[in-house]
C-alpha cells in the first residue's frame, strides 16, 4: 500500500498527460516533461511517510516537480513531514524543510536506543545490518529489503548510543560523502571495531548518501567499498621466555625516544613552538649525536612560508630533511587538516614512503578528528593509542605540543588542558616553564623510559634573515643541561604567577642580604606580611640557591638541663644575589 504522497505524485504527473508506471512495491516511473512517453525518466519510490525521486536524464527535480505543478512539500505524506519513532520512547519530527525536533525521551538514563533497534531481534544474525547516518536512509534501504538502523541526532553522536544490538554481526556503514560523514564513519569504526564479526565501510554509487543511492534505484550489492575493517579479535598468550628485551632507542638521548608519543607542554606564547623547530633542526642535521634523520613538521597554526621555513632556516636545520604535510582531497589541494585516528592509515603510509623518523605535531589537539572531545578520557585514549601502537610498528618518533591550563600543580600531567589521559597515554612528558628573564626551564617530568630526568635552560635569540631585514626570527641561542632548576619550580601548587616568583625572589634577596643568617621561621612570617605564602617563598629559596643552617637555641627547661633546640636558619649565597630595589 502506498502512501499520500506517492498517489498524489501519479495523479500529477497523470493530469499532465504524462505516462506513468507502476512497477510495484511503491516504485514508479514516470515520463518527464519533454520527454516521450516511453521515455519514463523520471523514478519514485515509496520509503514510508515520503518519497524520494529521481531523474535519470540529469534534469532538476525541482523543476520536473514544479512542471506538474507540485514542490518539495509534496513528497511528504503528512505537511508536518515525518515521524520517526524510537524503541526507547524517542521521537524524532523531521520537517519538510529538513529540521528535527526532538520530543519524548530524549534524555535517557542509559545509553539512547538505535533507531529501528527492536527490528534486530527479527532478523537472522547473518544477515547484513547497514549502519546508516539518519531515519530518512534507513528507510530508504528498508525499501530495497536491507535491515538499517541509525543513532539519533545524526553525525557524531554514535557514542551516546547502544551500539551493542550489533555486536557478534555482519556490518556494513554506509558513508556519507562529506566530511562529517568520513568523521561519523570514523567514530562507528573505533567502537565497533572488535565487537562485530564482520566490518566494511560502504559510499553510494549514485549521490551523497544512502537514501540518494537507492533513489537512483541501486540495490544493496552496488555500494561501493570504501574498506573492509578487521573486525574479528582473538586471546593468545606470549611467554616472556620469547620475549627479547631491546634497548631504547634515543632521537634525543633521555628527552625523546623512538617509537612512542612524547609531549612538550607549556602556558602559551613562552615559545613551545621555537623549541620544537629547533629540535626538529637538530634531528635534521645529526645535532643530537646520532644521524640525520627526515622530520615531518605538522603545523596547523603557523605558515610554512611566513613562519616555519624562517625558523628552520635560523635555527640551521636541513630544510631538506624536513617537511610539512599537505592534506588534499580527490587530487585538489584542501584546506582541511590531518584527522587522527581517521587518517591513520594515510598517514602511516606517508611516514614509511618518505622515510620520516620524527613526526611534530604542532599542536597535538589540532590533528584530533572534530569528533573526538579532548576531556573525554576514552576519546582522548582510542585516538593517541592508536597513534602510539603506529610509531611503535613503523619505528617513528611523535612530539605532540600541548597548552597547560591556568591552574597550578607540581605534576605537569595534570596542567595539561583536557582529559587526564593525555598524560597517561604519553611515554615522555616534557615541562616547559617561563623563569623570570624569560628563558624557559624544560624538564622531562616523567618518563616510562629513563631513570634520568633532565633538565635544561633555554634562552632566545633574535635572528635577521639577510632577505626579510624587517622581520626578525626568534631562535634558541644556547641549552645549558647542567642546571638543576626543574620547571616545576615555575609551576606551584598555590597559582604562583611567572611575576609573583619574581617578586618573591627579589624581595627573599632582598630581605637575606640586608638581614644575613635569619631562622627560616622569621623569613616565613615577614614573607607572609610582604603577601607570599610559604609554598612560594619555599620554591623563591630553591631558585636562589638558598643555604640552609642552624643554630642552637635557648633551652627549653633550665632546671632539667634539657638541650637546647636547633633552629633551621636560610642565607643567600653572595653569587646568587639579585639585586636591592629601589625604595
Amino acid at each position: 500500500m502506498t502512501g499520500e504522497a506517492f498517489d498524489r505524485l501519479r495523479v500529477a504527473f497523470e493530469s499532465a498527460g504524462l505516462a506513468w508506471k507502476d512497477n510495484g512495491h511503491g516504485v514508479a516511473s514516470a515520463q518527464a516533461p519533454g520527454h516521450s512517453s516511453g521515455d519514463r525518466s523520471f523514478g519514485v519510490r515509496d520509503i514510508g511517510g515520503q518519497v524520494l525521486v529521481h531523474s535519470y536524464a540529469n534534469e532538476d527535480t525541482a523543476a520536473v516537480l514544479e512542471a506538474v505543478g507540485l514542490g518539495v512539500r509534496d513528497l511528504f505524506d503528512s505537511p508536518k513531514g515525518v515521524r520517526y519513532d524510537y524503541p526507547d520512547g524517542r521521537t524524532v519530527q523531521r520537517t519538510v524543510d529538513k529540521r528535527f525536533r526532538q520530543s519524548g525521551n530524549t534524555k535517557p538514563a542509559g545509553l539512547a536506543s538505535l533507531y529501528r533497534a527492536d527490528r534486530l531481534d527479527q532478523a537472522d544474525v547473518e544477515h547484513v545490518v547497514y549502519v546508516v547516518e539518519g531515519e530518512k536512509d534507513v528507510h530508504a534501504l528498508e525499501s530495497v529489503g536491507a535491515v538499517a538502523v541509525c543513532s539519533p541526532m545524526g553525525a557524531g553522536n554514535a557514542d551516546r548510543c547502544d551500539l551493542s544490538p550489533l555486536k557478534g554481526r555482519h556490518v556494513v556503514i554506509v558513508q556519507d560523502k562529506d566530511d562529517a560523514g568520513r568523521k561519523h564513519v570514523e567514530q562507528v569504526v573505533g567502537l565497533l571495531s572488535g565487537q562485530v564479526k564482520s566490518l566494511k565501510v560502504v559510499e553510494s554509487n549514485s549521490g551523497k548518501d544512502g537514501a540518494d543511492h537507492v533513489a537512483a534505484g541501486f540495490g544493496t550489492d552496488s555500494f561501493v567499498q570504501v574498506r573492509a575493517v578487521g573486525a574479528g579479535r582473538a586471546l593468545d598468550v606470549v611467554w616472556y621466555r620469547d620475549v627479547k628485551h631491546v634497548p631504547v632507542k634515543w632521537v634525543w638521548r633521555n628527552w625523546i625516544p623512538y617509537g612512542y608519543v612524547t609531549l612538550l607542554a607549556g602556558r602559551e606564547k613562552i615559545g613551545k613552538s621555537t623549541l620544537a623547530v629547533w629540535i626538529a633542526a637538530q634531528a635534521s642535521t645529526g645535532g643530537f649525536e646520532g644521524d640525520p634523520v627526515n622530520v615531518l613538521y605538522v603545523s596547523t597554526e603557523d605558515s610554512p612560508a611566513l613562519t616555519i621555513k624562517p625558523r628552520i632556516q635560523a635555527a640551521m636545520g636541513d630544510d631538506s630533511r624536513i617537511g610539512y604535510l599537505q592534506v588534499t582531497y580527490d587530487g585538489e589541494d584542501s584546506t582541511g587538516t590531518l584527522s587522527l585516528p581517521r587518517d591513520l592509515d594515510l598517514f602511516e603510509d606517508l611516514v614509511s614512503r618518505e622515510h620520516f623518523e620524527l613526526v611534530v605535531f604542532d599542536a597535538a589537539t589540532s590533528v584530533m578528528g572534530a569528533e573526538i572531545d579532548g576531556y573525554s578520557d576514552r576519546a582522548v585514549r582510542s585516538c593517541w593509542e592508536a597513534v602510539s601502537r603506529s610509531a611503535q610498528r613503523h619505528g617513528y618518533s611523535v612530539v605532540g605540543l600541548v597548552h597547560f591550563g591556568k591552574a597550578s600543580s607540581d605534576d605537569a600531567g595534570r596542567l595539561i588542558l583536557g582529559s587526564i589521559a593525555w598524560s597517561q597515554v604519553a611515554r615522555s612528558i616534557i615541562a616547559a616553564a617561563q623563569r623570570p628573564d624569560r628563558s624557559l626551564i624544560v624538564s622531562v617530568d616523567r618518563s616510562n623510559l629513563t631513570a634520568t630526568l633532565p633538565s635544561a635552560v633555554v634562552k632566545f635569540e633574535s635572528w635577521i634573515d639577510p632577505d626579510c631585514p624587517d622581520a626578525p626570527i626568534g631562535r634558541v641561542a644556547s641549552l645549558d643541561d647542567t642546571t638543576t632548576e626543574r620547571a616545576s619550580d615555575y609551576l606551584g601548587g598555590d597559582g604562583e604567577a611567572a611575576e609573583e616568583a619574581t617578586g618573591a625572589d627579589l624581595w627573599l634577596s632582598d630581605f637575606l642580604e640586608a638581614m644575613g643568617e635569619t631562622p627560616s621561621k622569621v623569613v616565613k612570617v615577614e614573607a607572609e606580611r610582604a603577601g607570599y605564602p610559604d609554598r612560594t617563598i619555599k620554591r623563591a629559596a630553591k631558585r636562589l640557591g638558598v643555604v640552609y643552617g642552624y643554630q642552637s637555641g635557648e633551652p627549653k627547661d633550665w632546671k632539667r638541663q634539657a638541650p637546647a633546640p636547633r633552629i633551621t636558619t636560610w642565607s643567600l649565597p653572595a653569587h646568587r644575589v639579585i639585586g636591592r630595589r629601589d625604595g
